[in-house]
């Protein structure tokens, strides 16, 4: 990124938090700290589709994601509390690494990695949320690692291929 793009992305970032925290001193808005999150997710994202920075994806992704889910956990949603926002937290970099696949297709390891984080993390939301009741589903959750486990020998010894 050019400096001159650098300075007005700043300064964009600086206008928009700047007036958040004005509107929040003038009671026109509750402003709260996720949103300096979702913000800079917006931010990376926005490099990401100016400047086709692969890098931005998952950073941007990763930080819009988990700013939405403080917002919510802060009261944005009425009756979320992040004790029952946990698994989002495994799924956030999940997604993250979705997208970050999609913007760059040669990076299928991180498509790989974001299905796991993505299963695993909705596994523990359907069991918080008691749709996945009963002692099979919690012993399951008792071995979940073995999951990690097994597909970190699967990455060791699969063939390599060559590029």
């Amino acid at each position: 990124m050019s400096v001159k793009k650098r300075q007005t992305f700043l300064g964009a970032a600086l206008i928009v938090l700047g007036a958040l925290l004005f509107l929040d001193e003038l009671d026109v808005i509750d402003y709260s700290w996720p949103w300096i999150l979702v913000i800079a997710g917006a931010a990376f994202l926005a490099n990401f589709f100016s400047e086709k920075n692969h890098g931005s994806v998952f950073v941007g992704t990763l930080l819009l994601l988990l700013g939405l889910a403080f917002l919510a956990e802060d009261g944005a949603i009425p009756g979320i509390y992040i004790s029952e926002l946990w698994p989002f937290l495994v799924m956030a970099p999940g997604g993250a690494f979705i997208a970050s696949y999609f913007a760059d297709r040669s990076r299928a390891g991180e498509l790989t990695t974001g299905i796991i984080l993505l299963v695993i993390g909705g596994y523990f939301a359907l069991i918080e949320e008691h749709v996945l009741r009963g002692r099979f589903f919690h012993r399951i959750g008792d071995w979940w690692p073995l999951l990690l486990l097994g597909f970190g020998v699967y990455l060791i010894l699969q063939p390599r291929r060559g590029k």
